[in-house]
């Protein structure tokens, strides 16, 4: 479509260069020769045989009017027309055959400018389509591009956060190990020492009991007695001691189980969290990369437009005249060519025009 808009631009602009100005005289006189000529070239011819004087009187308003409007066509169709006027031997002939020939060659050139404007028309119709609906895409694309972004750098907060309180958990559990293993060392250490001062004070009562029992009548077996009651109260506090190590033992090792337990559930579901943000964070930045490569596509198909755009607006409408100041230049001119004719004939021959185009319309 570039390429044609330029080579009918060229085409265009090097023809209308020379003859611009006088395709508009003649299309301003177009309407009014057909007028005037269609009822019969015999009527005119009649007229005009004997209207010297009308025919200088119309060269003269045709020149004015080509002074009036400053109409270089006009005023080389003046020209040609007193040239014709001077040498012919049926002046009047002669112009209408020229006119004739100029109207044809009119047709000709003003359907070649209604098929470029309605080219034009076309073509820039459908390039403002392209370019609002490639700004429309690149718009949805850029929210879409915004909204994934955003979404992305969210979840990257919230994996972020995530590790965070994972690694402050691990942290949190070497911690509990470490005091567990110490807590364990010592229950050890200390349940082994009071077994072995338990059992060794059991050994001794059973000495001592064994011994009085067999000397129950000796001098001693009252000493013996105070001896035996002591052992008993270190036996009964040695045993309570164990007891309240083991049970020491036994509720921070449940506890610590519990609280392992409770950390490696907390640790499984955030581990799998961040695996799951971490999947969508993947899938969105790969959205986004496509969305990119869509959007940098529709961008240079929009950038394609736009060139094209602007070479078609430079064809069709930097030279354009507006349609106020033509028809107003052209009603000027075919008030003064009509003014013009009217000196062959008068007011009869446009009489008989009218009444030969009502005939034809009737017909």
């Amino acid at each position: 479509m570039h390429a044609d808009c330029q080579s009918k631009a060229s085409d265009f602009e090097a023809e209308t260069a020379t003859r611009g100005e006088e395709l508009k005289a003649l299309a301003t006189a177009k309407k009014i020769i057909k007028e005037a000529t269609s009822f019969a070239e015999v009527s005119f011819l009649q007229v005009a045989q004997g209207s010297s004087a009308q025919a200088k009187e119309i060269v003269r308003q045709v020149r004015s009017l080509a002074v009036a409007q400053k109409s270089t066509p006009l005023a080389r169709m003046a020209s040609r027309m007193e040239a014709l006027l001077q040498n012919g031997a049926n002046p009047f002939g002669k112009v209408v055959g020229m006119i004739k020939d100029m109207i044809s060659k009119l047709e000709t050139e003003a359907e070649q400018e209604a098929s470029q404007k309605a080219f034009c028309d076309k073509a820039l119709k459908e390039a403002h389509e392209k370019e609002t609906a490639a700004t429309t895409e690149i718009e949805k694309l850029t929210v879409k591009l915004e909204q994934g972004a955003a979404a992305a750098a969210k979840l990257k907060e919230e994996v972020t956060e995530l590790q965070a309180e994972l690694a402050k958990l691990m942290a949190a559990q070497q911690e509990m190990d470490k005091i567990r293993a110490e807590e364990n060392a010592l229950y050890k250490e200390s349940s082994a020492e009071l077994e072995k001062g338990l059992k060794g004070i059991q050994a001794a009562l059973k000495v001592l009991r064994d011994y009085y029992a067999q000397n129950s009548g000796s001098s001693g077996a009252g000493a013996g007695g105070g001896i035996v009651s002591l052992l008993e109260v270190c036996e009964s506090d040695f045993s309570k001691g164990l007891a309240e190590v083991i049970t020491v033992e036994e509720d921070a090792a449940a506890n610590y189980d519990v609280e392992t337990k409770d950390n490696a559930m907390t640790k499984l579901t955030k581990d799998k969290d961040v695996e799951y943000k971490q999947k969508e964070i993947a899938s969105l930045e790969k959205t986004g990369t496509e969305l990119t490569t869509d959007r940098d596509a529709v961008q240079e198909e929009l950038d394609a437009v736009n060139s094209a755009l602007a070479s078609l607006e430079k064809q069709c409408l930097a030279k354009a005249e507006s349609f106020e100041s033509k028809a107003s230049k052209q009603k000027a001119e075919i008030d003064g060519l009509k003014s013009a004719l009217s000196s062959l004939g008068g007011a009869s021959l446009i009489q008989r025009s009218r009444s030969l185009r009502a005939v034809k319309v009737h017909a």
